[in-house]
């Protein structure tokens, strides 16, 4: 079956001249997964087989800032470069396979042609022969890259099957964005431009409350609202919205004196939670100090990662000294940091925007709520779920500093509140804020997909590298179980029953 990656190699051949380092394979059902690296960096991973009676014969590529993918099958070329996609398809004239085949038969019939000599063509073969097949383990080994939120539901649920090392460069589970963070339990109304984020948000929900329930609160009112100016949203369209995708709402508006009621052209009582960050935090330190399989590493920093010729995957890590450590799989849920482990790995760096963020914790004199100005310039205050407390946010002001580096990488910001105009400003559409009182200011480098801003879309998206390793950029916190599920399938796949 490896024999039908001849085509893929002599492309590959054809546009880099790459030479193989090393190359191996894992059956997976009915087909094998093929990782090669080559000597100029080049990662390569084919999936050749069959499983499900749709024919595939599909190259996608990560070049210069560009995603490139060539539908064979098709005869579709498209091209994505800042989330702009460009789909060229054949006009006229035969598929490729079926102009190979006729090239074949001109040059039998006497046609001078460039083809493929003896010498190339054994090269690939020989490049095919050297695949190393790869033996299924029961118990394999798996790094864990970040202590958030994604980062320990995924040591949680593998260390059921496999021995988990987690890596937390700081002392603790859980204190970057999965603590300064406004711990919304979304069910998807917070994205009326974006279905993507709604029908995500909606279909993880059980696999989150089958794990993290006993964290979520909901006893309270949680309300969205529609501004008269400003709002990208309309009051009928956010209507249709909510219809549309199911999301229960009933017209109201908070008490007297909360919300500005003379701004607001919409207000909807929903029933969104949040969930209970302490309470969260407890549940899953709890889980994995009880497993016997998850080993913890906090003050632990990944500084560096090599593939081996083996399919290990090497990482160097500082802690009180800096040591090396192999692994079968690697998992980088680093959020904003992603691309520092795809550089080491010579993986395609992602897309990123990354932004500086500030919130505000204030204390209310109001029972628990949450209240939401949807779609525009405007602030949010959502109960922490502790009697009097609440975090406060405002779309402008909380936002110090927006990049979109070329590297990928995160640049130093300078970090000095802005507090005082996060609170100004939002007191024009709260009122009840001029009785608050700031207990804390928190800040936060947020990663977020670039060029997405017709829709603020906000997926989890998981990156499957090939060679054992994913990137996670988290979304929602709503998902991080059901995307910690899908690698949990994957790597599962590999294990010996």
């Amino acid at each position: 079956m490896l024999l039908e990656r001849l085509h893929f190699q002599d492309i590959i051949d054809y546009l880099f001249g790459a030479r193989q380092g090393f190359s191996y394979s894992r059956k997976k059902g009915n087909s094998f997964l093929v990782h090669s690296r080559y000597h100029n960096s080049l990662s390569a991973s084919f999936h050749i087989g069959y499983s499900g009676e749709e024919k595939k014969r599909i190259l996608r590529a990560s070049l210069k800032g560009q995603e490139i993918l060539c539908d064979l099958q098709k005869g579709e070329l498209r091209i994505t470069k800042k989330g702009v996609s460009t789909t060229l398809n054949r006009s006229e004239g035969m598929l490729p396979l079926e102009k190979e085949i006729q090239t074949f038969v001109n040059i039998l019939k006497g046609s001078k042609a460039e083809y493929v000599d003896g010498k190339k063509g054994a090269n690939i073969i020989q490049e095919i022969e050297a695949i190393k097949p790869l033996k299924k383990q029961r118990r394999p080994s798996v790094a864990v890259i970040g202590g958030g939120i994604f980062g320990a539901t995924c040591a949680s649920l593998l260390g059921k099957s496999c021995s988990v090392t987690l890596f937390e460069r700081k002392n603790d589970l859980m204190l970057e964005s999965s603590f300064v963070n406004q711990y919304r339990h979304h069910k998807g109304y917070h994205y009326p431009r974006s279905p993507e984020t709604v029908e995500e948000c909606q279909r993880s929900a059980a696999a989150f409350m089958q794990e993290y329930g006993q964290a979520i609160q909901e006893e309270f009112p949680s309300y969205y609202c529609v501004a008269k100016k400003g709002s990208r949203t309309s009051p009928e369209g956010f209507l249709k919205f909510c219809r549309e995708n199911l999301l229960p709402v009933v017209r109201e508006f908070p008490s007297e004196g909360v919300l500005s009621r003379e701004n607001v052209a919409l207000s909807l009582k929903t029933s969104e939670g949040i969930y209970h960050y302490p309470t969260l935090k407890a549940l899953i330190r709890s889980k994995l100090e009880k497993n016997a399989n998850v080993s913890l590493k906090f003050l632990h920093q990944v500084v560096g990662a090599k593939i081996l010729p083996d399919g290990k995957k090497e990482l160097t890590v500082r802690g009180k000294n800096v040591h090396r450590q192999k692994f079968d799989y690697v998992i980088n849920a680093t959020y904003a940091n992603i691309n520092a482990f795809m550089s080491w790995l010579s993986f395609p760096e992602k897309d990123l925007r990354i932004d500086l963020m500030e919130l505000l914790v204030i204390r209310l004199p109001i029972p628990k709520m949450s209240i939401t100005m949807m779609d525009g310039p405007f602030a949010t205050f959502v109960t922490t779920g502790d009697d009097g407390l609440f975090t406060l946010g405002h779309v402008r002001e909380s936002v110090h500093s927006t990049v979109m580096p070329k590297n990928g990488k995160i640049p130093k910001f300078s970090r000095r509140s802005n507090g005082k105009n996060i609170l100004q400003e939002s007191i024009a559409w709260y009122p009840i804020l001029k009785k608050a009182k700031v207990i804390d200011s928190r800040f936060v480098i947020r990663g977020i997909n670039a060029y997405r801003e017709h829709d603020d879309a906000r997926p989890s998206d998981v990156i499957s590298h090939g060679f054992g390793c994913w990137s996670i950029l988290g979304g929602k916190v709503i998902t991080c179980v059901s995307t910690a599920r899908l690698i949990e399938k994957e790597i599962n796949e590999g294990i010996m029953p």
